[in-house]
């Protein structure tokens, strides 16, 4: 998570454009440096989970990379253990 720019935690919960969202920093794959998991959009009403694969967004099921992305947000932190039932 140290590669999403401190500003962005700041703005949890509201929806950043895609230009800003982090692109790297997390590890290296065949097409370069890949960025965190975040939340993508493309406007529709169902977010998606994925992450800049070094030359596009992808959700990680092999299939089509994720195109039309136009929004991103961090994830919110997992649940601790007071959090759970």
């Amino acid at each position: 998570m140290a590669s999403i720019p401190e500003s962005a935690w700041h703005s949890r919960g509201e929806w950043q454009d895609i230009s800003t969202a982090p692109r790297g920093g997390v590890s290296s794959g065949p097409f370069g440096e890949s960025g965190p998991t975040i939340l993508l959009s493309d406007g529709s009403a169902v977010p998606y989970i994925g992450f800049w694969n070094g030359r596009s967004w992808d959700d990680g099921d092999f299939q089509n990379d994720m195109g039309g992305m136009t929004h991103w947000m961090p994830l919110p932190a997992p649940p601790t253990p007071k959090d759970t039932p």
